[in-house]
C-alpha cells in the first residue's frame, strides 16, 4: 500500500473510532488497538481494497499460514520492546506466495455472482503496510458484493471495519464471523452508514473489545488448528 493510500486509511480509521478508543481504560486499552480496517474504492471496472491492521493482527497471520514460528506473538507481546520478528521472517513472510493466497482467499469481490479476480500488489511490509488487491470485475462496478474474513478464521471474536473511499454506500460497515459479507453500491449517492446493525460508538467500543479477546485467543486456536 503506497504511503499516502495508508495515510488516508489512518485518518478516515481515526476520525471515526477516536471518540471510542478514547474512552477505554486505559487497564482495557489492548496493546492490538482499533480493529482491521479496510479501504474499498471502484473504478471502471475495477475496485481496490487495502486492508491493514495492527502489527501485532499481521503477526497472527503469518502464524496461521505457517510463515513466523508460534512463538512470534508472545515474543512481541511480552518484551520490553514490542518488536517485529527479524528481518528476514518479515521478508519471508511479505514475499510469501502462502500469504498470497490466503488474501484472495479471504478478501474477496464478486458481481452478480461473478467472482472478480483479485490481483495483489507487490508486499514491501505486510506487518506495517498490509496489503492492496485489486479487483477485476466483468462489467463497469456500480453493485458488487464485498467478503472480508482475514483473521476471521483463527478467532470468530475478530472484526474488520471497512470505509469506501470516494463515491459508494454503505460508507462504513463492520465484517464478522456471522455477518462477512456486505453489498457495495458504488454508484449511489449520498453514502449512507452501514454499521453492520451495531449503534456507533458503542459498536465500535464493542469492536475494539472484541478484537483484544480475538487476539488473545489466536495462539490457541491456532495450536489447537495445528493439532487437528
Amino acid at each position: 500500500m503506497c504511503p499516502s493510500r495508508r495515510a488516508r486509511v489512518a485518518v478516515l480509521v481515526a476520525a471515526t473510532v477516536g471518540v471510542a478508543l478514547s474512552a477505554v481504560p486505559p487497564a482495557g486499552a489492548h496493546p492490538f488497538g482499533p480493529p482491521p480496517t479496510a479501504l474499498v474504492s471502484a473504478s471502471g471496472h475495477e475496485v481496490r481494497m487495502d486492508w491493514v491492521a495492527a502489527s501485532d493482527d499481521a503477526l497472527v497471520v503469518g502464524m496461521a499460514i505457517g510463515i513466523l514460528d508460534d512463538g512470534s506473538l508472545e515474543r512481541y507481546l511480552e518484551g520490553p520492546v514490542q518488536t517485529a520478528p527479524p528481518a528476514a521472517a518479515e521478508e519471508e513472510l511479505s514475499a510469501s506466495p502462502l500469504l498470497r493466497e490466503y488474501v484472495l482467499e479471504r478478501l474477496t469481490v464478486s458481481q452478480d455472482g461473478v467472482a472478480c479476480g483479485g490481483t495483489v500488489a507487490p508486499i514491501d511490509s505486510f506487518l506495517t503496510d498490509g496489503v492492496s488487491v485489486t479487483y477485476a470485475c466483468p462489467k463497469p462496478v456500480a453493485v458488487v458484493d464485498l467478503r472480508i474474513t482475514m483473521l476471521h478464521d483463527v478467532h470468530d471474536a475478530y472484526r474488520t471495519f471497512a470505509l469506501t473511499e470516494g463515491r459508494g454506500t454503505p460508507v462504513q460497515s463492520v465484517f464478522t464471523t456471522e455477518s462477512p459479507e456486505r453489498r457495495w453500491d458504488f454508484s449511489a449517492w449520498p453514502p449512507e452508514r452501514d454499521d453492520g446493525g451495531w449503534s456507533a460508538p458503542l459498536g465500535l467500543l464493542g469492536v475494539v473489545g472484541a478484537i483484544g479477546a480475538g487476539t488473545a485467543g489466536a495462539l490457541g486456536a491456532m495450536a489447537w488448528r495445528r493439532r487437528s
